[in-house]
């Protein structure tokens, strides 16, 4: 529930974006949104930080960096929209793991760019560290793998992220923090590796995948904030090893409220 003093706060900033909103209308680049909204929070008195900003450090690598809106009298978290469509799953990640980082429970998500201001409070409580499961199943589900040595490197790696930094931060940062432990631990791995696309001897072209391939055996795809991994993500996967010519993938979700980790394997006959 949200304390007194915090309700107080956001009404005065709805009421201060409300007036952005009146005054603009929608249809601009949202800078002039920000730019509006803090002079107006500064001409009532409130305290704030304009587009703060910050790096999450792993073994001293920057794993993440982060730039948000506003932060108000360090209690609130604004994040402001100007959007043609709806407001996305992607947005609220993002504002969640602002939160997460500045350590700030409360969020908003503010659109300027419809007829009516559109804002959405999002309340942000990590779940329990908790050593769940699957950082226990898993050293056993790998051990048929190939590389088993790196694998357990890297296994390790996820237990120690997960235990030291929880839950509730992007994708993006959970591969940095992933990228700068297997860097520490020697452990070989390349982002985003680029791969051609054929049919059969015809080539179609080159892309960038959205993973990281471990080792010269394997790939992992680091996934957050997502309710579970879905049969769709574990596909993906089976593309991206045929693709990488590689014999196993890891599927890596540091989810909602729980760590999922999932191994599939190639189905090349050999």
């Amino acid at each position: 529930m949200m304390k007194a003093g915090e309700d107080k706060l956001s009404y005065a900033v709805i009421g201060q974006a409300m007036a952005v909103h009146r005054e603009l209308g929608p249809g601009l680049d949202e800078i002039f949104y920000h730019r509006l909204l803090a002079d107006k929070l500064a001409a009532k008195g409130i305290e704030h930080q304009f587009k703060p900003k910050g790096q999450l450090k792993h073994h001293g690598i920057v794993a993440d960096e982060f730039e948000g809106d506003l932060i108000v009298e360090g209690k609130l978290v604004l994040e402001l929209k100007a959007l043609r469509g709806p407001l996305a799953p992607e947005h609220y990640a993002q504002l969640m793991c602002y939160q997460k980082f500045w350590a700030i429970r409360t969020g908003w998500l503010i659109d300027f760019g419809k007829e009516s201001l559109v804002r959405k409070r999002v309340i942000f409580d990590a779940p329990d560290r908790a050593n769940n499961d699957v950082l226990d199943t898993l050293p056993i589900v790998l051990e048929a793998c190939p590389e088993k040595t790196m694998l357990d490197g890297c296994t390790e790696s996820i237990r120690q992220i997960y235990l030291e930094y929880g839950l509730g931060y992007r994708d993006t940062t959970y591969r940095g923090l992933l990228s700068a432990d297997l860097r520490m631990k020697g452990v070989s791995f390349h982002l985003n590796p680029e791969t051609d696309v054929a049919s059969g001897e015809y080539t179609l072209g080159h892309t960038l995948l959205d993973c990281m391939k471990i080792g010269d055996h394997g790939a992992a795809i680091i996934l957050a904030l997502h309710e579970s991994i879905r049969a769709a993500d574990r596909a993906i996967m089976q593309t991206y090893i045929r693709l990488l010519h590689v014999s196993w993938g890891m599927i890596v979700n540091f989810g909602k409220k729980q760590l999922d980790v999932k191994m599939t394997y190639s189905t090349k006959k050999e």
